[in-house]
């Protein structure tokens, strides 16, 4: 065994092995663990170079993986946010504000991008226009609470330019006096894109100041005990062109956060077009174990955007949303092709595909899971064959994946949804027993449920059930 580069022992370790669920030491190599064990077996293993850390009977936490974040976006403007968490009165947020201002150049403005909520305050209010025209009559402020507004102040409203002729945004307001001119209240009416959009035509960084933004912002979160998460794309985050600095950071080694990224379509009714158009510029998975492209999200078409405010009455799904779902489904499958042709593998999906009330990342990261399992559990030498199609049940929508692989076992369907489970040899079928948990995790938290059918060497039909849109 080579020597490690780190070894932790006199600590307590949980390692969910279950034939050796606890442990003392460990050490580790390049990232990866070569050893867990008790203090005496993993010690012998230290050579001069190697780094000890005596954790003195402490408890060995692993880190965080958020599995819904904004890094790539939230980076490039971190050092230009004014953070309100935690703020237990407004009177010192408030202040905190004014500081703020004092020490912001032209024409940069003040923000406060979510964080805080009027509940956390002793005064259980948000600051009025009036106020934040007092304490920055020059300064552009502006306020997002949670998804539901932004609050501006004048010097905002100037720069943006928002006037009494500026027209409604859809699914949005912009409120306004007696006299039609806008007051510096924005309302997401669900839709919140009014409050994405006024957010970015504020002034940017330069390239430089964004890489120094992403770092401390990465560093953050480490602190909160983040080590890996999920970027979920999202609006005005546009590939490649704004993925410029994380990826600086990734062929330079400063990536701090292990991350996974998603594409956002920017382009109502030009969805399937971006794509189509990523497919043929950027590979899924391409990347390293640090860095690596996961596919499409957060969203897949606008029409099927699943808005934030859940204050305000859920909207009515377009019309046309089930088609250009379907569009984008089959697009989905893009990434998968190179398995699929090398494996001669058959995909059929039963049209039309119905809708459902659901998040439609987590949607079609499920389904990407259960077509990846059914192309990868058959039989060797056997073409795989995979049949999609959907049906209503019962108020619900069932989404089946029938495939004509190995198979399972009756009395291991059970099992099978559990964390690190796994009822194959591993070298024959790799894989880490933690998708379909995922999976069922997922699907239950949109008010759905998951399930198989199955036969040991006839194949396995798996399914989800999501509420009917």
């Amino acid at each position: 065994m080579s020597t490690p580069d780190l070894i932790l022992h006199r600590g307590l370790f949980t390692t969910l092995d279950r034939g050796n669920p606890t442990a003392s030491a460990v050490a580790i190599k390049d990232g990866v663990f070569i050893a867990v064990g008790h203090d005496s077996e993993v010690m012998k293993l230290a050579g001069p170079s190697t780094r000890v850390i005596d954790l003195k009977g402490r408890r060995v936490l692993p880190g965080l993986i958020d599995n819904h974040l904004h890094i790539i976006r939230g980076g490039l403007n971190f050092n230009l946010e004014l953070r309100w968490d935690g703020v237990r009165s407004l009177a010192d947020a408030m202040s905190m504000l004014r500081r703020q201002v004092e020490i912001t150049p032209a024409p940069q403005w003040v923000r406060v991008v979510g964080g805080f909520t009027e509940h956390q305050f002793a005064e259980k209010r948000l600051p009025t226009i009036d106020e934040l025209n007092t304490v920055a009559p020059d300064t552009p402020v502006f306020l997002l609470h949670l998804y539901d507004r932004a609050i501006l102040n004048g010097a905002a409203l100037r720069a943006v330019g928002y006037t009494k002729n500026t027209p409604e945004p859809p699914g949005g307001e912009i409120t306004r006096d007696a006299k039609g001119n806008p007051t510096g209240l924005l309302l997401a009416k669900p839709n919140a894109n009014i409050l994405y959009a006024t957010l970015a035509k504020g002034p940017k960084l330069p390239f430089d100041y964004q890489v120094n933004s992403t770092r401390h912002f990465m560093r953050e979160l480490n602190r909160l005990g983040v080590t890996g998460a999920l970027d979920a794309g999202g609006g005005f985050q546009n590939y490649p062109d704004d993925y410029a600095v994380i990826q600086k950071l990734s062929d330079e080694g400063q990536l701090t956060i292990r991350l996974a990224y998603n594409l956002f379509t920017q382009k109502p009714k030009g969805e399937k077009d971006d794509f189509l158009n990523w497919t043929r510029t950027s590979k899924y998975k391409q990347g390293t174990d640090y860095f690596r492209h996961n596919g499409a999200g957060e969203m897949l078409v606008f029409s099927a955007a699943d808005f934030e405010d859940f204050r305000q009455p859920r909207p009515d799904m377009a019309p046309e949303m089930e088609g250009e779902l379907e569009d984008v489904v089959r697009t989905a499958l893009t990434p998968l092709e190179e398995e699929i042709k090398s494996k001669h593998a058959q995909i059929n999906v039963k049209t039309p595909l119905l809708a459902v009330r659901a998040n439609s990342v987590m949607v079609e990261q499920a389904v990407a899971n259960l077509i990846g399992n059914a192309l990868k559990f058959v039989p060797h030498n056997v073409e795989p064959r995979v049949d999609i199609w959907t049906e209503r049940r019962d108020g619900m929508v069932r989404l089946s994946i029938q495939d004509n692989g190995i198979g399972i076992k009756p009395d291991h369907v059970k099992k099978l949804f559990q964390p690190f489970v796994r009822l194959v040899n591993g070298s024959d079928y790799p894989g880490t027993g933690i998708g379909l948990a995922i999976v069922r995790k997922g699907v239950e938290r949109m008010g759905g449920q998951v399930g198989l059918t199955s036969k040991l060497k006839e194949g396995s039909c798996f399914w989800i059930e999501l509420p009917n849109a």
